[in-house]
């Protein structure tokens, strides 16, 4: 019987990445095409995603509130803009039982048009201001093109923030702190680097006046937005009347700004820090920071038992979370494999030598690059089990920085600047990750580029390398310094 090839990162990322998850026990697929159920282990990553970010919320002075997920034809249509960027991917609701509706009722894509429906009768006066809800829910997008768990589906998980301002200023400043939150968290939960910047004007969000939003470099070349910010301006509020009386007495519309992340913040951390053994999770978001396995013979079994609950209780006195794994019908090679494949950051083994020593035996899950990096380091390191408590949160705190320095290493790496069509072209035929270039601000030359590349422009950052004269794309003189890539 021939052997089976092993489904690397490498070889082929999509298939690699599905089996992950399902190895992981993040996910599992729908009867209905294109959605997903969360599984328990994915739920708790989201779980501490969701706990970072509402402590960011309060500091804010946002609160968390829930609206309807069914939102009638005639609230949806209220804003043309707004509808038509949406139209090929709302599903709709035209039974009930076996009435058919008098009105058609959308499952809500985004939640702009029922929340303002109610922020309007909230706001009558700048003191009612800034109101700033926040909404923790699922969303229907009746997605066409081929969807992939957690980075693009039907249905999935996300956050939306809503709020409204007595002035523009004050708007753009609550644009500018949600998007600062959003690196904030990527890179200091998830050790992932993202790039600030804004999106062109003709890829904005349908009804805003502008977009900001983070991208992030995937290991195939594939940028991929992890959080938007946008400024509604006054757009909005003069559709839905949200209106107030100023200081002065006099009637103004409010300033508004929504933005969000989804779970595929989940998709970018298997992509980003995975490998050819399974999950790589940053010990601040795993479930489970900390797997202990104990190794034992017969003679020996209870003593190393009772030494792995005793450091057990240690590590949970601090407040780690902790697996012990006493399966007694699994190998300890089995054992390694299974908390490796679920991305658990460091492992503690336990046998006869670290019983006679008073010691454990500790393995990071990210030995192999933290190695390859510095190849006079060893793979195990051997703790006294007097210093647990110390040294533990220290291996942790450790490996979460290096998680986050690999990463940056790599979009280092998957980062050029191009100043010429044939240094451009080079870079996005071998999917090399972002090209840094110059664009004179016609969206023809952004469709040119997608046509003849499959790249497109992803973002104008926020802090470009360069300042660039020319357009990449036609010659005439460059508006904005640019990042193209392929996408998700």
């Amino acid at each position: 019987m021939a052997k089976k090839t092993k489904i690397t990162k490498t070889g082929n990322i999509s298939e690699w990445y599905s089996y992950i998850i399902q190895q992981a026990d993040m996910a599992d697929y729908s009867p209905v095409g294109g959605c997903i159920v969360m599984l328990p282990y994915a739920t708790k990553i989201w779980e501490s995603i969701q706990g970072y970010h509402n402590i960011n919320l309060k500091k804010r002075g946002v609160e968390n509130a829930n609206y309807p997920l069914l939102i009638p034809q005639s609230l949806l249509e209220k804003e043309q803009e707004h509808i038509d960027g949406f139209s090929a991917e709302v599903a709709w609701v035209t039974e009930g039982g076996s009435e058919k509706l008098s009105e058609k009722l959308a499952i809500r894509p985004t939640s702009e048009t029922i929340m303002y429906h109610f922020f309007a009768k909230f706001i009558q006066s700048h003191a009612d201001m800034p109101l700033k809800h926040n909404q923790w829910c699922s969303i229907i997008r009746w997605e066409q093109t081929l969807t992939k768990p957690f980075i693009r589906g039907k249905e999935f998980w996300w956050t939306e923030t809503h709020t409204c301002h007595s002035t523009k200023k004050e708007a753009e400043g609550e644009v500018s702190d949600g998007l600062k939150d959003y690196v904030n968290m990527c890179e200091n939960l998830l050790a992932i680097p993202v790039i600030p910047g804004r999106k062109p004007q003709h890829d904005k969000f349908p009804g805003a006046d502008y977009t900001t939003a983070i991208e992030a470099m995937m290991p195939d070349g594939k940028s991929l937005q992890l959080g938007t910010s946008h400024l509604l301006g006054q757009h909005f509020s003069k559709m839905f009347n949200i209106e107030f009386q100023d200081k002065n007495e006099k009637k103004e519309f409010a300033y508004q700004t929504s933005y969000g992340f989804s779970t595929r913040l989940l998709g970018g951390l298997v992509l980003v820090h995975g490998d050819d053994d399974g999950l790589v999770l940053p010990p601040k978001v795993a479930p489970l920071p900390v797997a202990i396995i104990p190794m034992w013979k017969t003679e020996t079994k209870d003593k190393i038992i009772t030494k792995a609950k005793k450091i057990k209780e240690l590590l949970e006195k601090q407040n780690i979370d902790v697996v012990l794994d006493l399966a007694e019908d699994k190998s300890p090679g089995y054992k390694f494999s299974r908390w490796e494949q679920k991305g658990v950051p460091l492992r503690i083994e336990i046998g006869e030598n670290e019983l006679n020593d008073n010691t454990v035996c500790c393995v990071r899950r990210n030995w192999k690059t933290r190695l390859n990096n510095n190849p006079d380091l060893n793979k195990k390191e051997i703790i006294a089990t007097a210093d647990i408590q110390k040294q533990i949160p220290k291996i942790l705190e450790e490996i979460q920085k290096e998680l986050l320095c690999d990463a940056k290493k790599e979009l280092d790496k998957r980062y050029s600047v191009a100043k010429t069509r044939k240094d451009f072209d080079k870079v996005i035929k071998e999917a090399n990750g972002y090209c840094e270039a110059g664009w004179c601000g016609d969206e023809k030359c952004d469709e040119q580029i997608k046509e003849e590349t499959a790249a497109r422009i992803v973002l104008i950052p926020d802090k470009p390398k360069e300042k660039h004269a020319k357009c990449i794309v036609c010659g005439k003189p460059a508006k904005e310094s640019v990042l193209f890539s392929r996408k998700y």
